[in-house]
């Protein structure tokens, strides 16, 4: 089943886990059937060619081509703040969506029956999902 993507081409994004963890770089293509994306610069691998098995370089040789990354691995980063950002929508008064980014430390409108109430060492946290902020507070 294909799902919509808040990941498009040409953004810039941030590696959460695997062997790239940590890098970033930007997103060159996007397979949607499978739900991966191919960053610029990143899962690198190299692919040995015999004479003639490869219409690009008919003499052989080593080529390099780009891996993909599946995209729960990958995070947008905010072009303000370089750094990764999680992001869903909202719906504006005109029927459209917009992106909503919501970054650590945000405050956020949500309503009384989202999320579950954690104490940790003494402060009161709130974890609930991207689904449940109707908006962030400037």
């Amino acid at each position: 089943m294909q799902r919509s993507t808040r990941i498009k081409k040409g953004d810039v994004v941030y590696v959460l886990t695997g062997r790239e963890k940590g890098k970033t770089g930007k997103v060159l293509d996007i397979d949607h059937d499978k739900e991966r994306a191919v960053v610029e610069k990143l899962m690198v691998f190299k692919r040995h060619y015999k004479r003639g098995r490869n219409p690009a370089q008919p003499e052989g040789g080593i080529v390099e081509k780009n891996g993909s990354i599946h995209l729960s691995n990958l995070s947008l980063i905010d072009p303000e703040s370089k750094k990764p950002t999680r992001i869903g929508t909202k719906l504006l008064e005109n029927g459209k969506r917009a992106a909503l980014q919501v970054k650590e430390g945000d405050r956020v409108l949500f309503s009384s029956y989202a999320g579950n109430e954690v104490t940790v060492d003494g402060e009161e946290y709130i974890i609930m999902a991207e689904e449940d902020i109707l908006a962030v507070v400037d």
